[in-house]
Formats: C-alpha cells, sequence, structure tokens
C-alpha cells in the first residue's frame, strides 16, 4: 500500500466500479509523482479491506501480495482490463487529467456487438436471474412471516463456471457479489435502462430483471463476463437488535 497515495487524493484518478471497462471493484490510477523515482507505472484497487498494488504494463503484476493474490478472480479481472486499457491508463500515470482520457472502450465489445448465441446466452441468464429473484422472495416472505421482528439481508455471490479456464481450485472463484435489497419486489417492472440497445432478434426492448441489471450495470463486469457466470449463491441473514 503506498500512504503518499492515499492520503494525497491530487495524486490519483479514482472510479468507482464500472461495467464499462470491466473492473468490479474501486480503483485509482496513480500519478507517478505520488511514488519514488523510478517506480513502475501503479493501479491501486480494493481487494476487501486490502489495497492492492498492479503494474501497468504488457505484463501486469502485483507489486505487493503473493502468489494466491493473482490466483484470484478479481486479480485476473482487472489484469485483463490493465492490458486492453495499458495505454489510457499511462496516460494518467504521466500527469493527464483522467477526464481528458479517451478510454478506448472498443476493446470491450458491448451488448449489440455479441453474437446471436452470445445474446441468447445473456437472456437465458436473465431468465434464471429472474427466477432466483422469485425463489429469494418466496423465501423472505417465508422467514419475515416467521420471524416478524428480525431485520432481513441478503447476499448475493456469482461463481465462475467449472469449465472456464480461469477457474482454479485455489480460489473462490467469485466473479461478482452484491448485496439484494428485498424490501420491494415487482415481477412486472423492467429494468432495461437501454430499452434502445438491448433487444431481441425482433427489435423488441428486452424485459431484464432486477438482478440481471445490477449484475451487468453495477458490478464492474464486462458483458462477455457475463457468460461466465455458475453457479449462484444466496445467503439470507436475520438479525435483531437488543437493548440491555
Amino acid at each position: 500500500m503506498n500512504i503518499i497515495a492515499v492520503k494525497n487524493p491530487k495524486y490519483l484518478s479514482h472510479y468507482c466500479h464500472s461495467s464499462i471497462i470491466g473492473i468490479p471493484t474501486e480503483f485509482w490510477v496513480a500519478k507517478k509523482e505520488a511514488f519514488p523515482e523510478g517506480a513502475k507505472p501503479t493501479l491501486l484497487y480494493k481487494d476487501g479491506n486490502m489495497l492492492m498494488e498492479i503494474t501497468i504494463s504488457d505484463n501486469p503484476g502485483l507489486k505487493n501480495g503473493g502468489a494466491g493474490d493473482e490466483n484470484s478472480m478479481l486479480f485476473k479481472l482487472i489484469r485483463r482490463t490493465v492490458i486492453r486499457l495499458k495505454d489510457e491508463l499511462l496516460q494518467v500515470w504521466n500527469g493527464a487529467d483522467a477526464d481528458d482520457v479517451l478510454f478506448n472502450l472498443d476493446k470491450f465489445p458491448s451488448y449489440w456487438e455479441m453474437t446471436d448465441e452470445q445474446q441468447e446466452e445473456l437472456q437465458s441468464l436473465n431468465k434464471r436471474l429472474f427466477d432466483v429473484e422469485k425463489s429469494i422472495h418466496q423465501r423472505y416472505r417465508q422467514i419475515h412471516k416467521d420471524h416478524p421482528a428480525g431485520e432481513l439481508s441478503c447476499e448475493i455471490e456469482f461463481l465462475l463456471k467449472e469449465a472456464d479456464p480461469e477457474w482454479s481450485d485455489k480460489d473462490d472463484n467469485i466473479i461478482a457479489s452484491m448485496d439484494h435489497s428485498i424490501d420491494e419486489y415487482n415481477p412486472n417492472a423492467s429494468w432495461n435502462d437501454a430499452p434502445h440497445l438491448i433487444r431481441d432478434k425482433d427489435g423488441k426492448p428486452l424485459h431484464l430483471c432486477w438482478l440481471f441489471h445490477e449484475l451487468y450495470d453495477h458490478t464492474g463486469l464486462a458483458w462477455e463476463d457475463l457468460l461466465r457466470v455458475g453457479k449462484i449463491w444466496v445467503k439470507i441473514k436475520v438479525n435483531f437488535d437488543y437493548d440491555f
């Protein structure tokens, strides 16, 4: 962790996770004056409570951490993005204002650039997540009925398919995670916020469930990453508050 960079935001360009460039966590592109002379170009990102540093190069690697960290799914996703956007990230490292840097987003295919087969896979995932939503809320109603005084929370983790080349038995293979709000549920609502782009073969806007929207728009995954989702783990917890 580079303390100078963390304490001096002027040396950093901060981003939340972005579905556009496929980084599912908060990250910062450092400017070289934040580091000792001769330091390698660096991108910083959050991995849980840790701040990790990865070099910006054709062969990115961690400047801190061990082999286990480089085996994590998060590192693999970030490494891919750093390779694709190396030139743009280096502009920021060399002092450019991030708002003035034109990221070449063509390096990440958009929904309408996916093949017909890939779009069908994405639509199947949307239907699958619709069923997951329905199941979550059915269980929520029952749990709430049994424990009306409890406060419910829901965590969802999306795992990599075991057939994926980057799946590893040394990692948890979590490709994305989210906290799911279960207070309201409307299966008739569509969360397609780009109906002019996300359409079926007949040109009709797709009806997207909330979980699918969250996955493609708020977790930082690129469209191609959604095709890699395998198992989905759901944890519903009941919390009680007591005063003594």
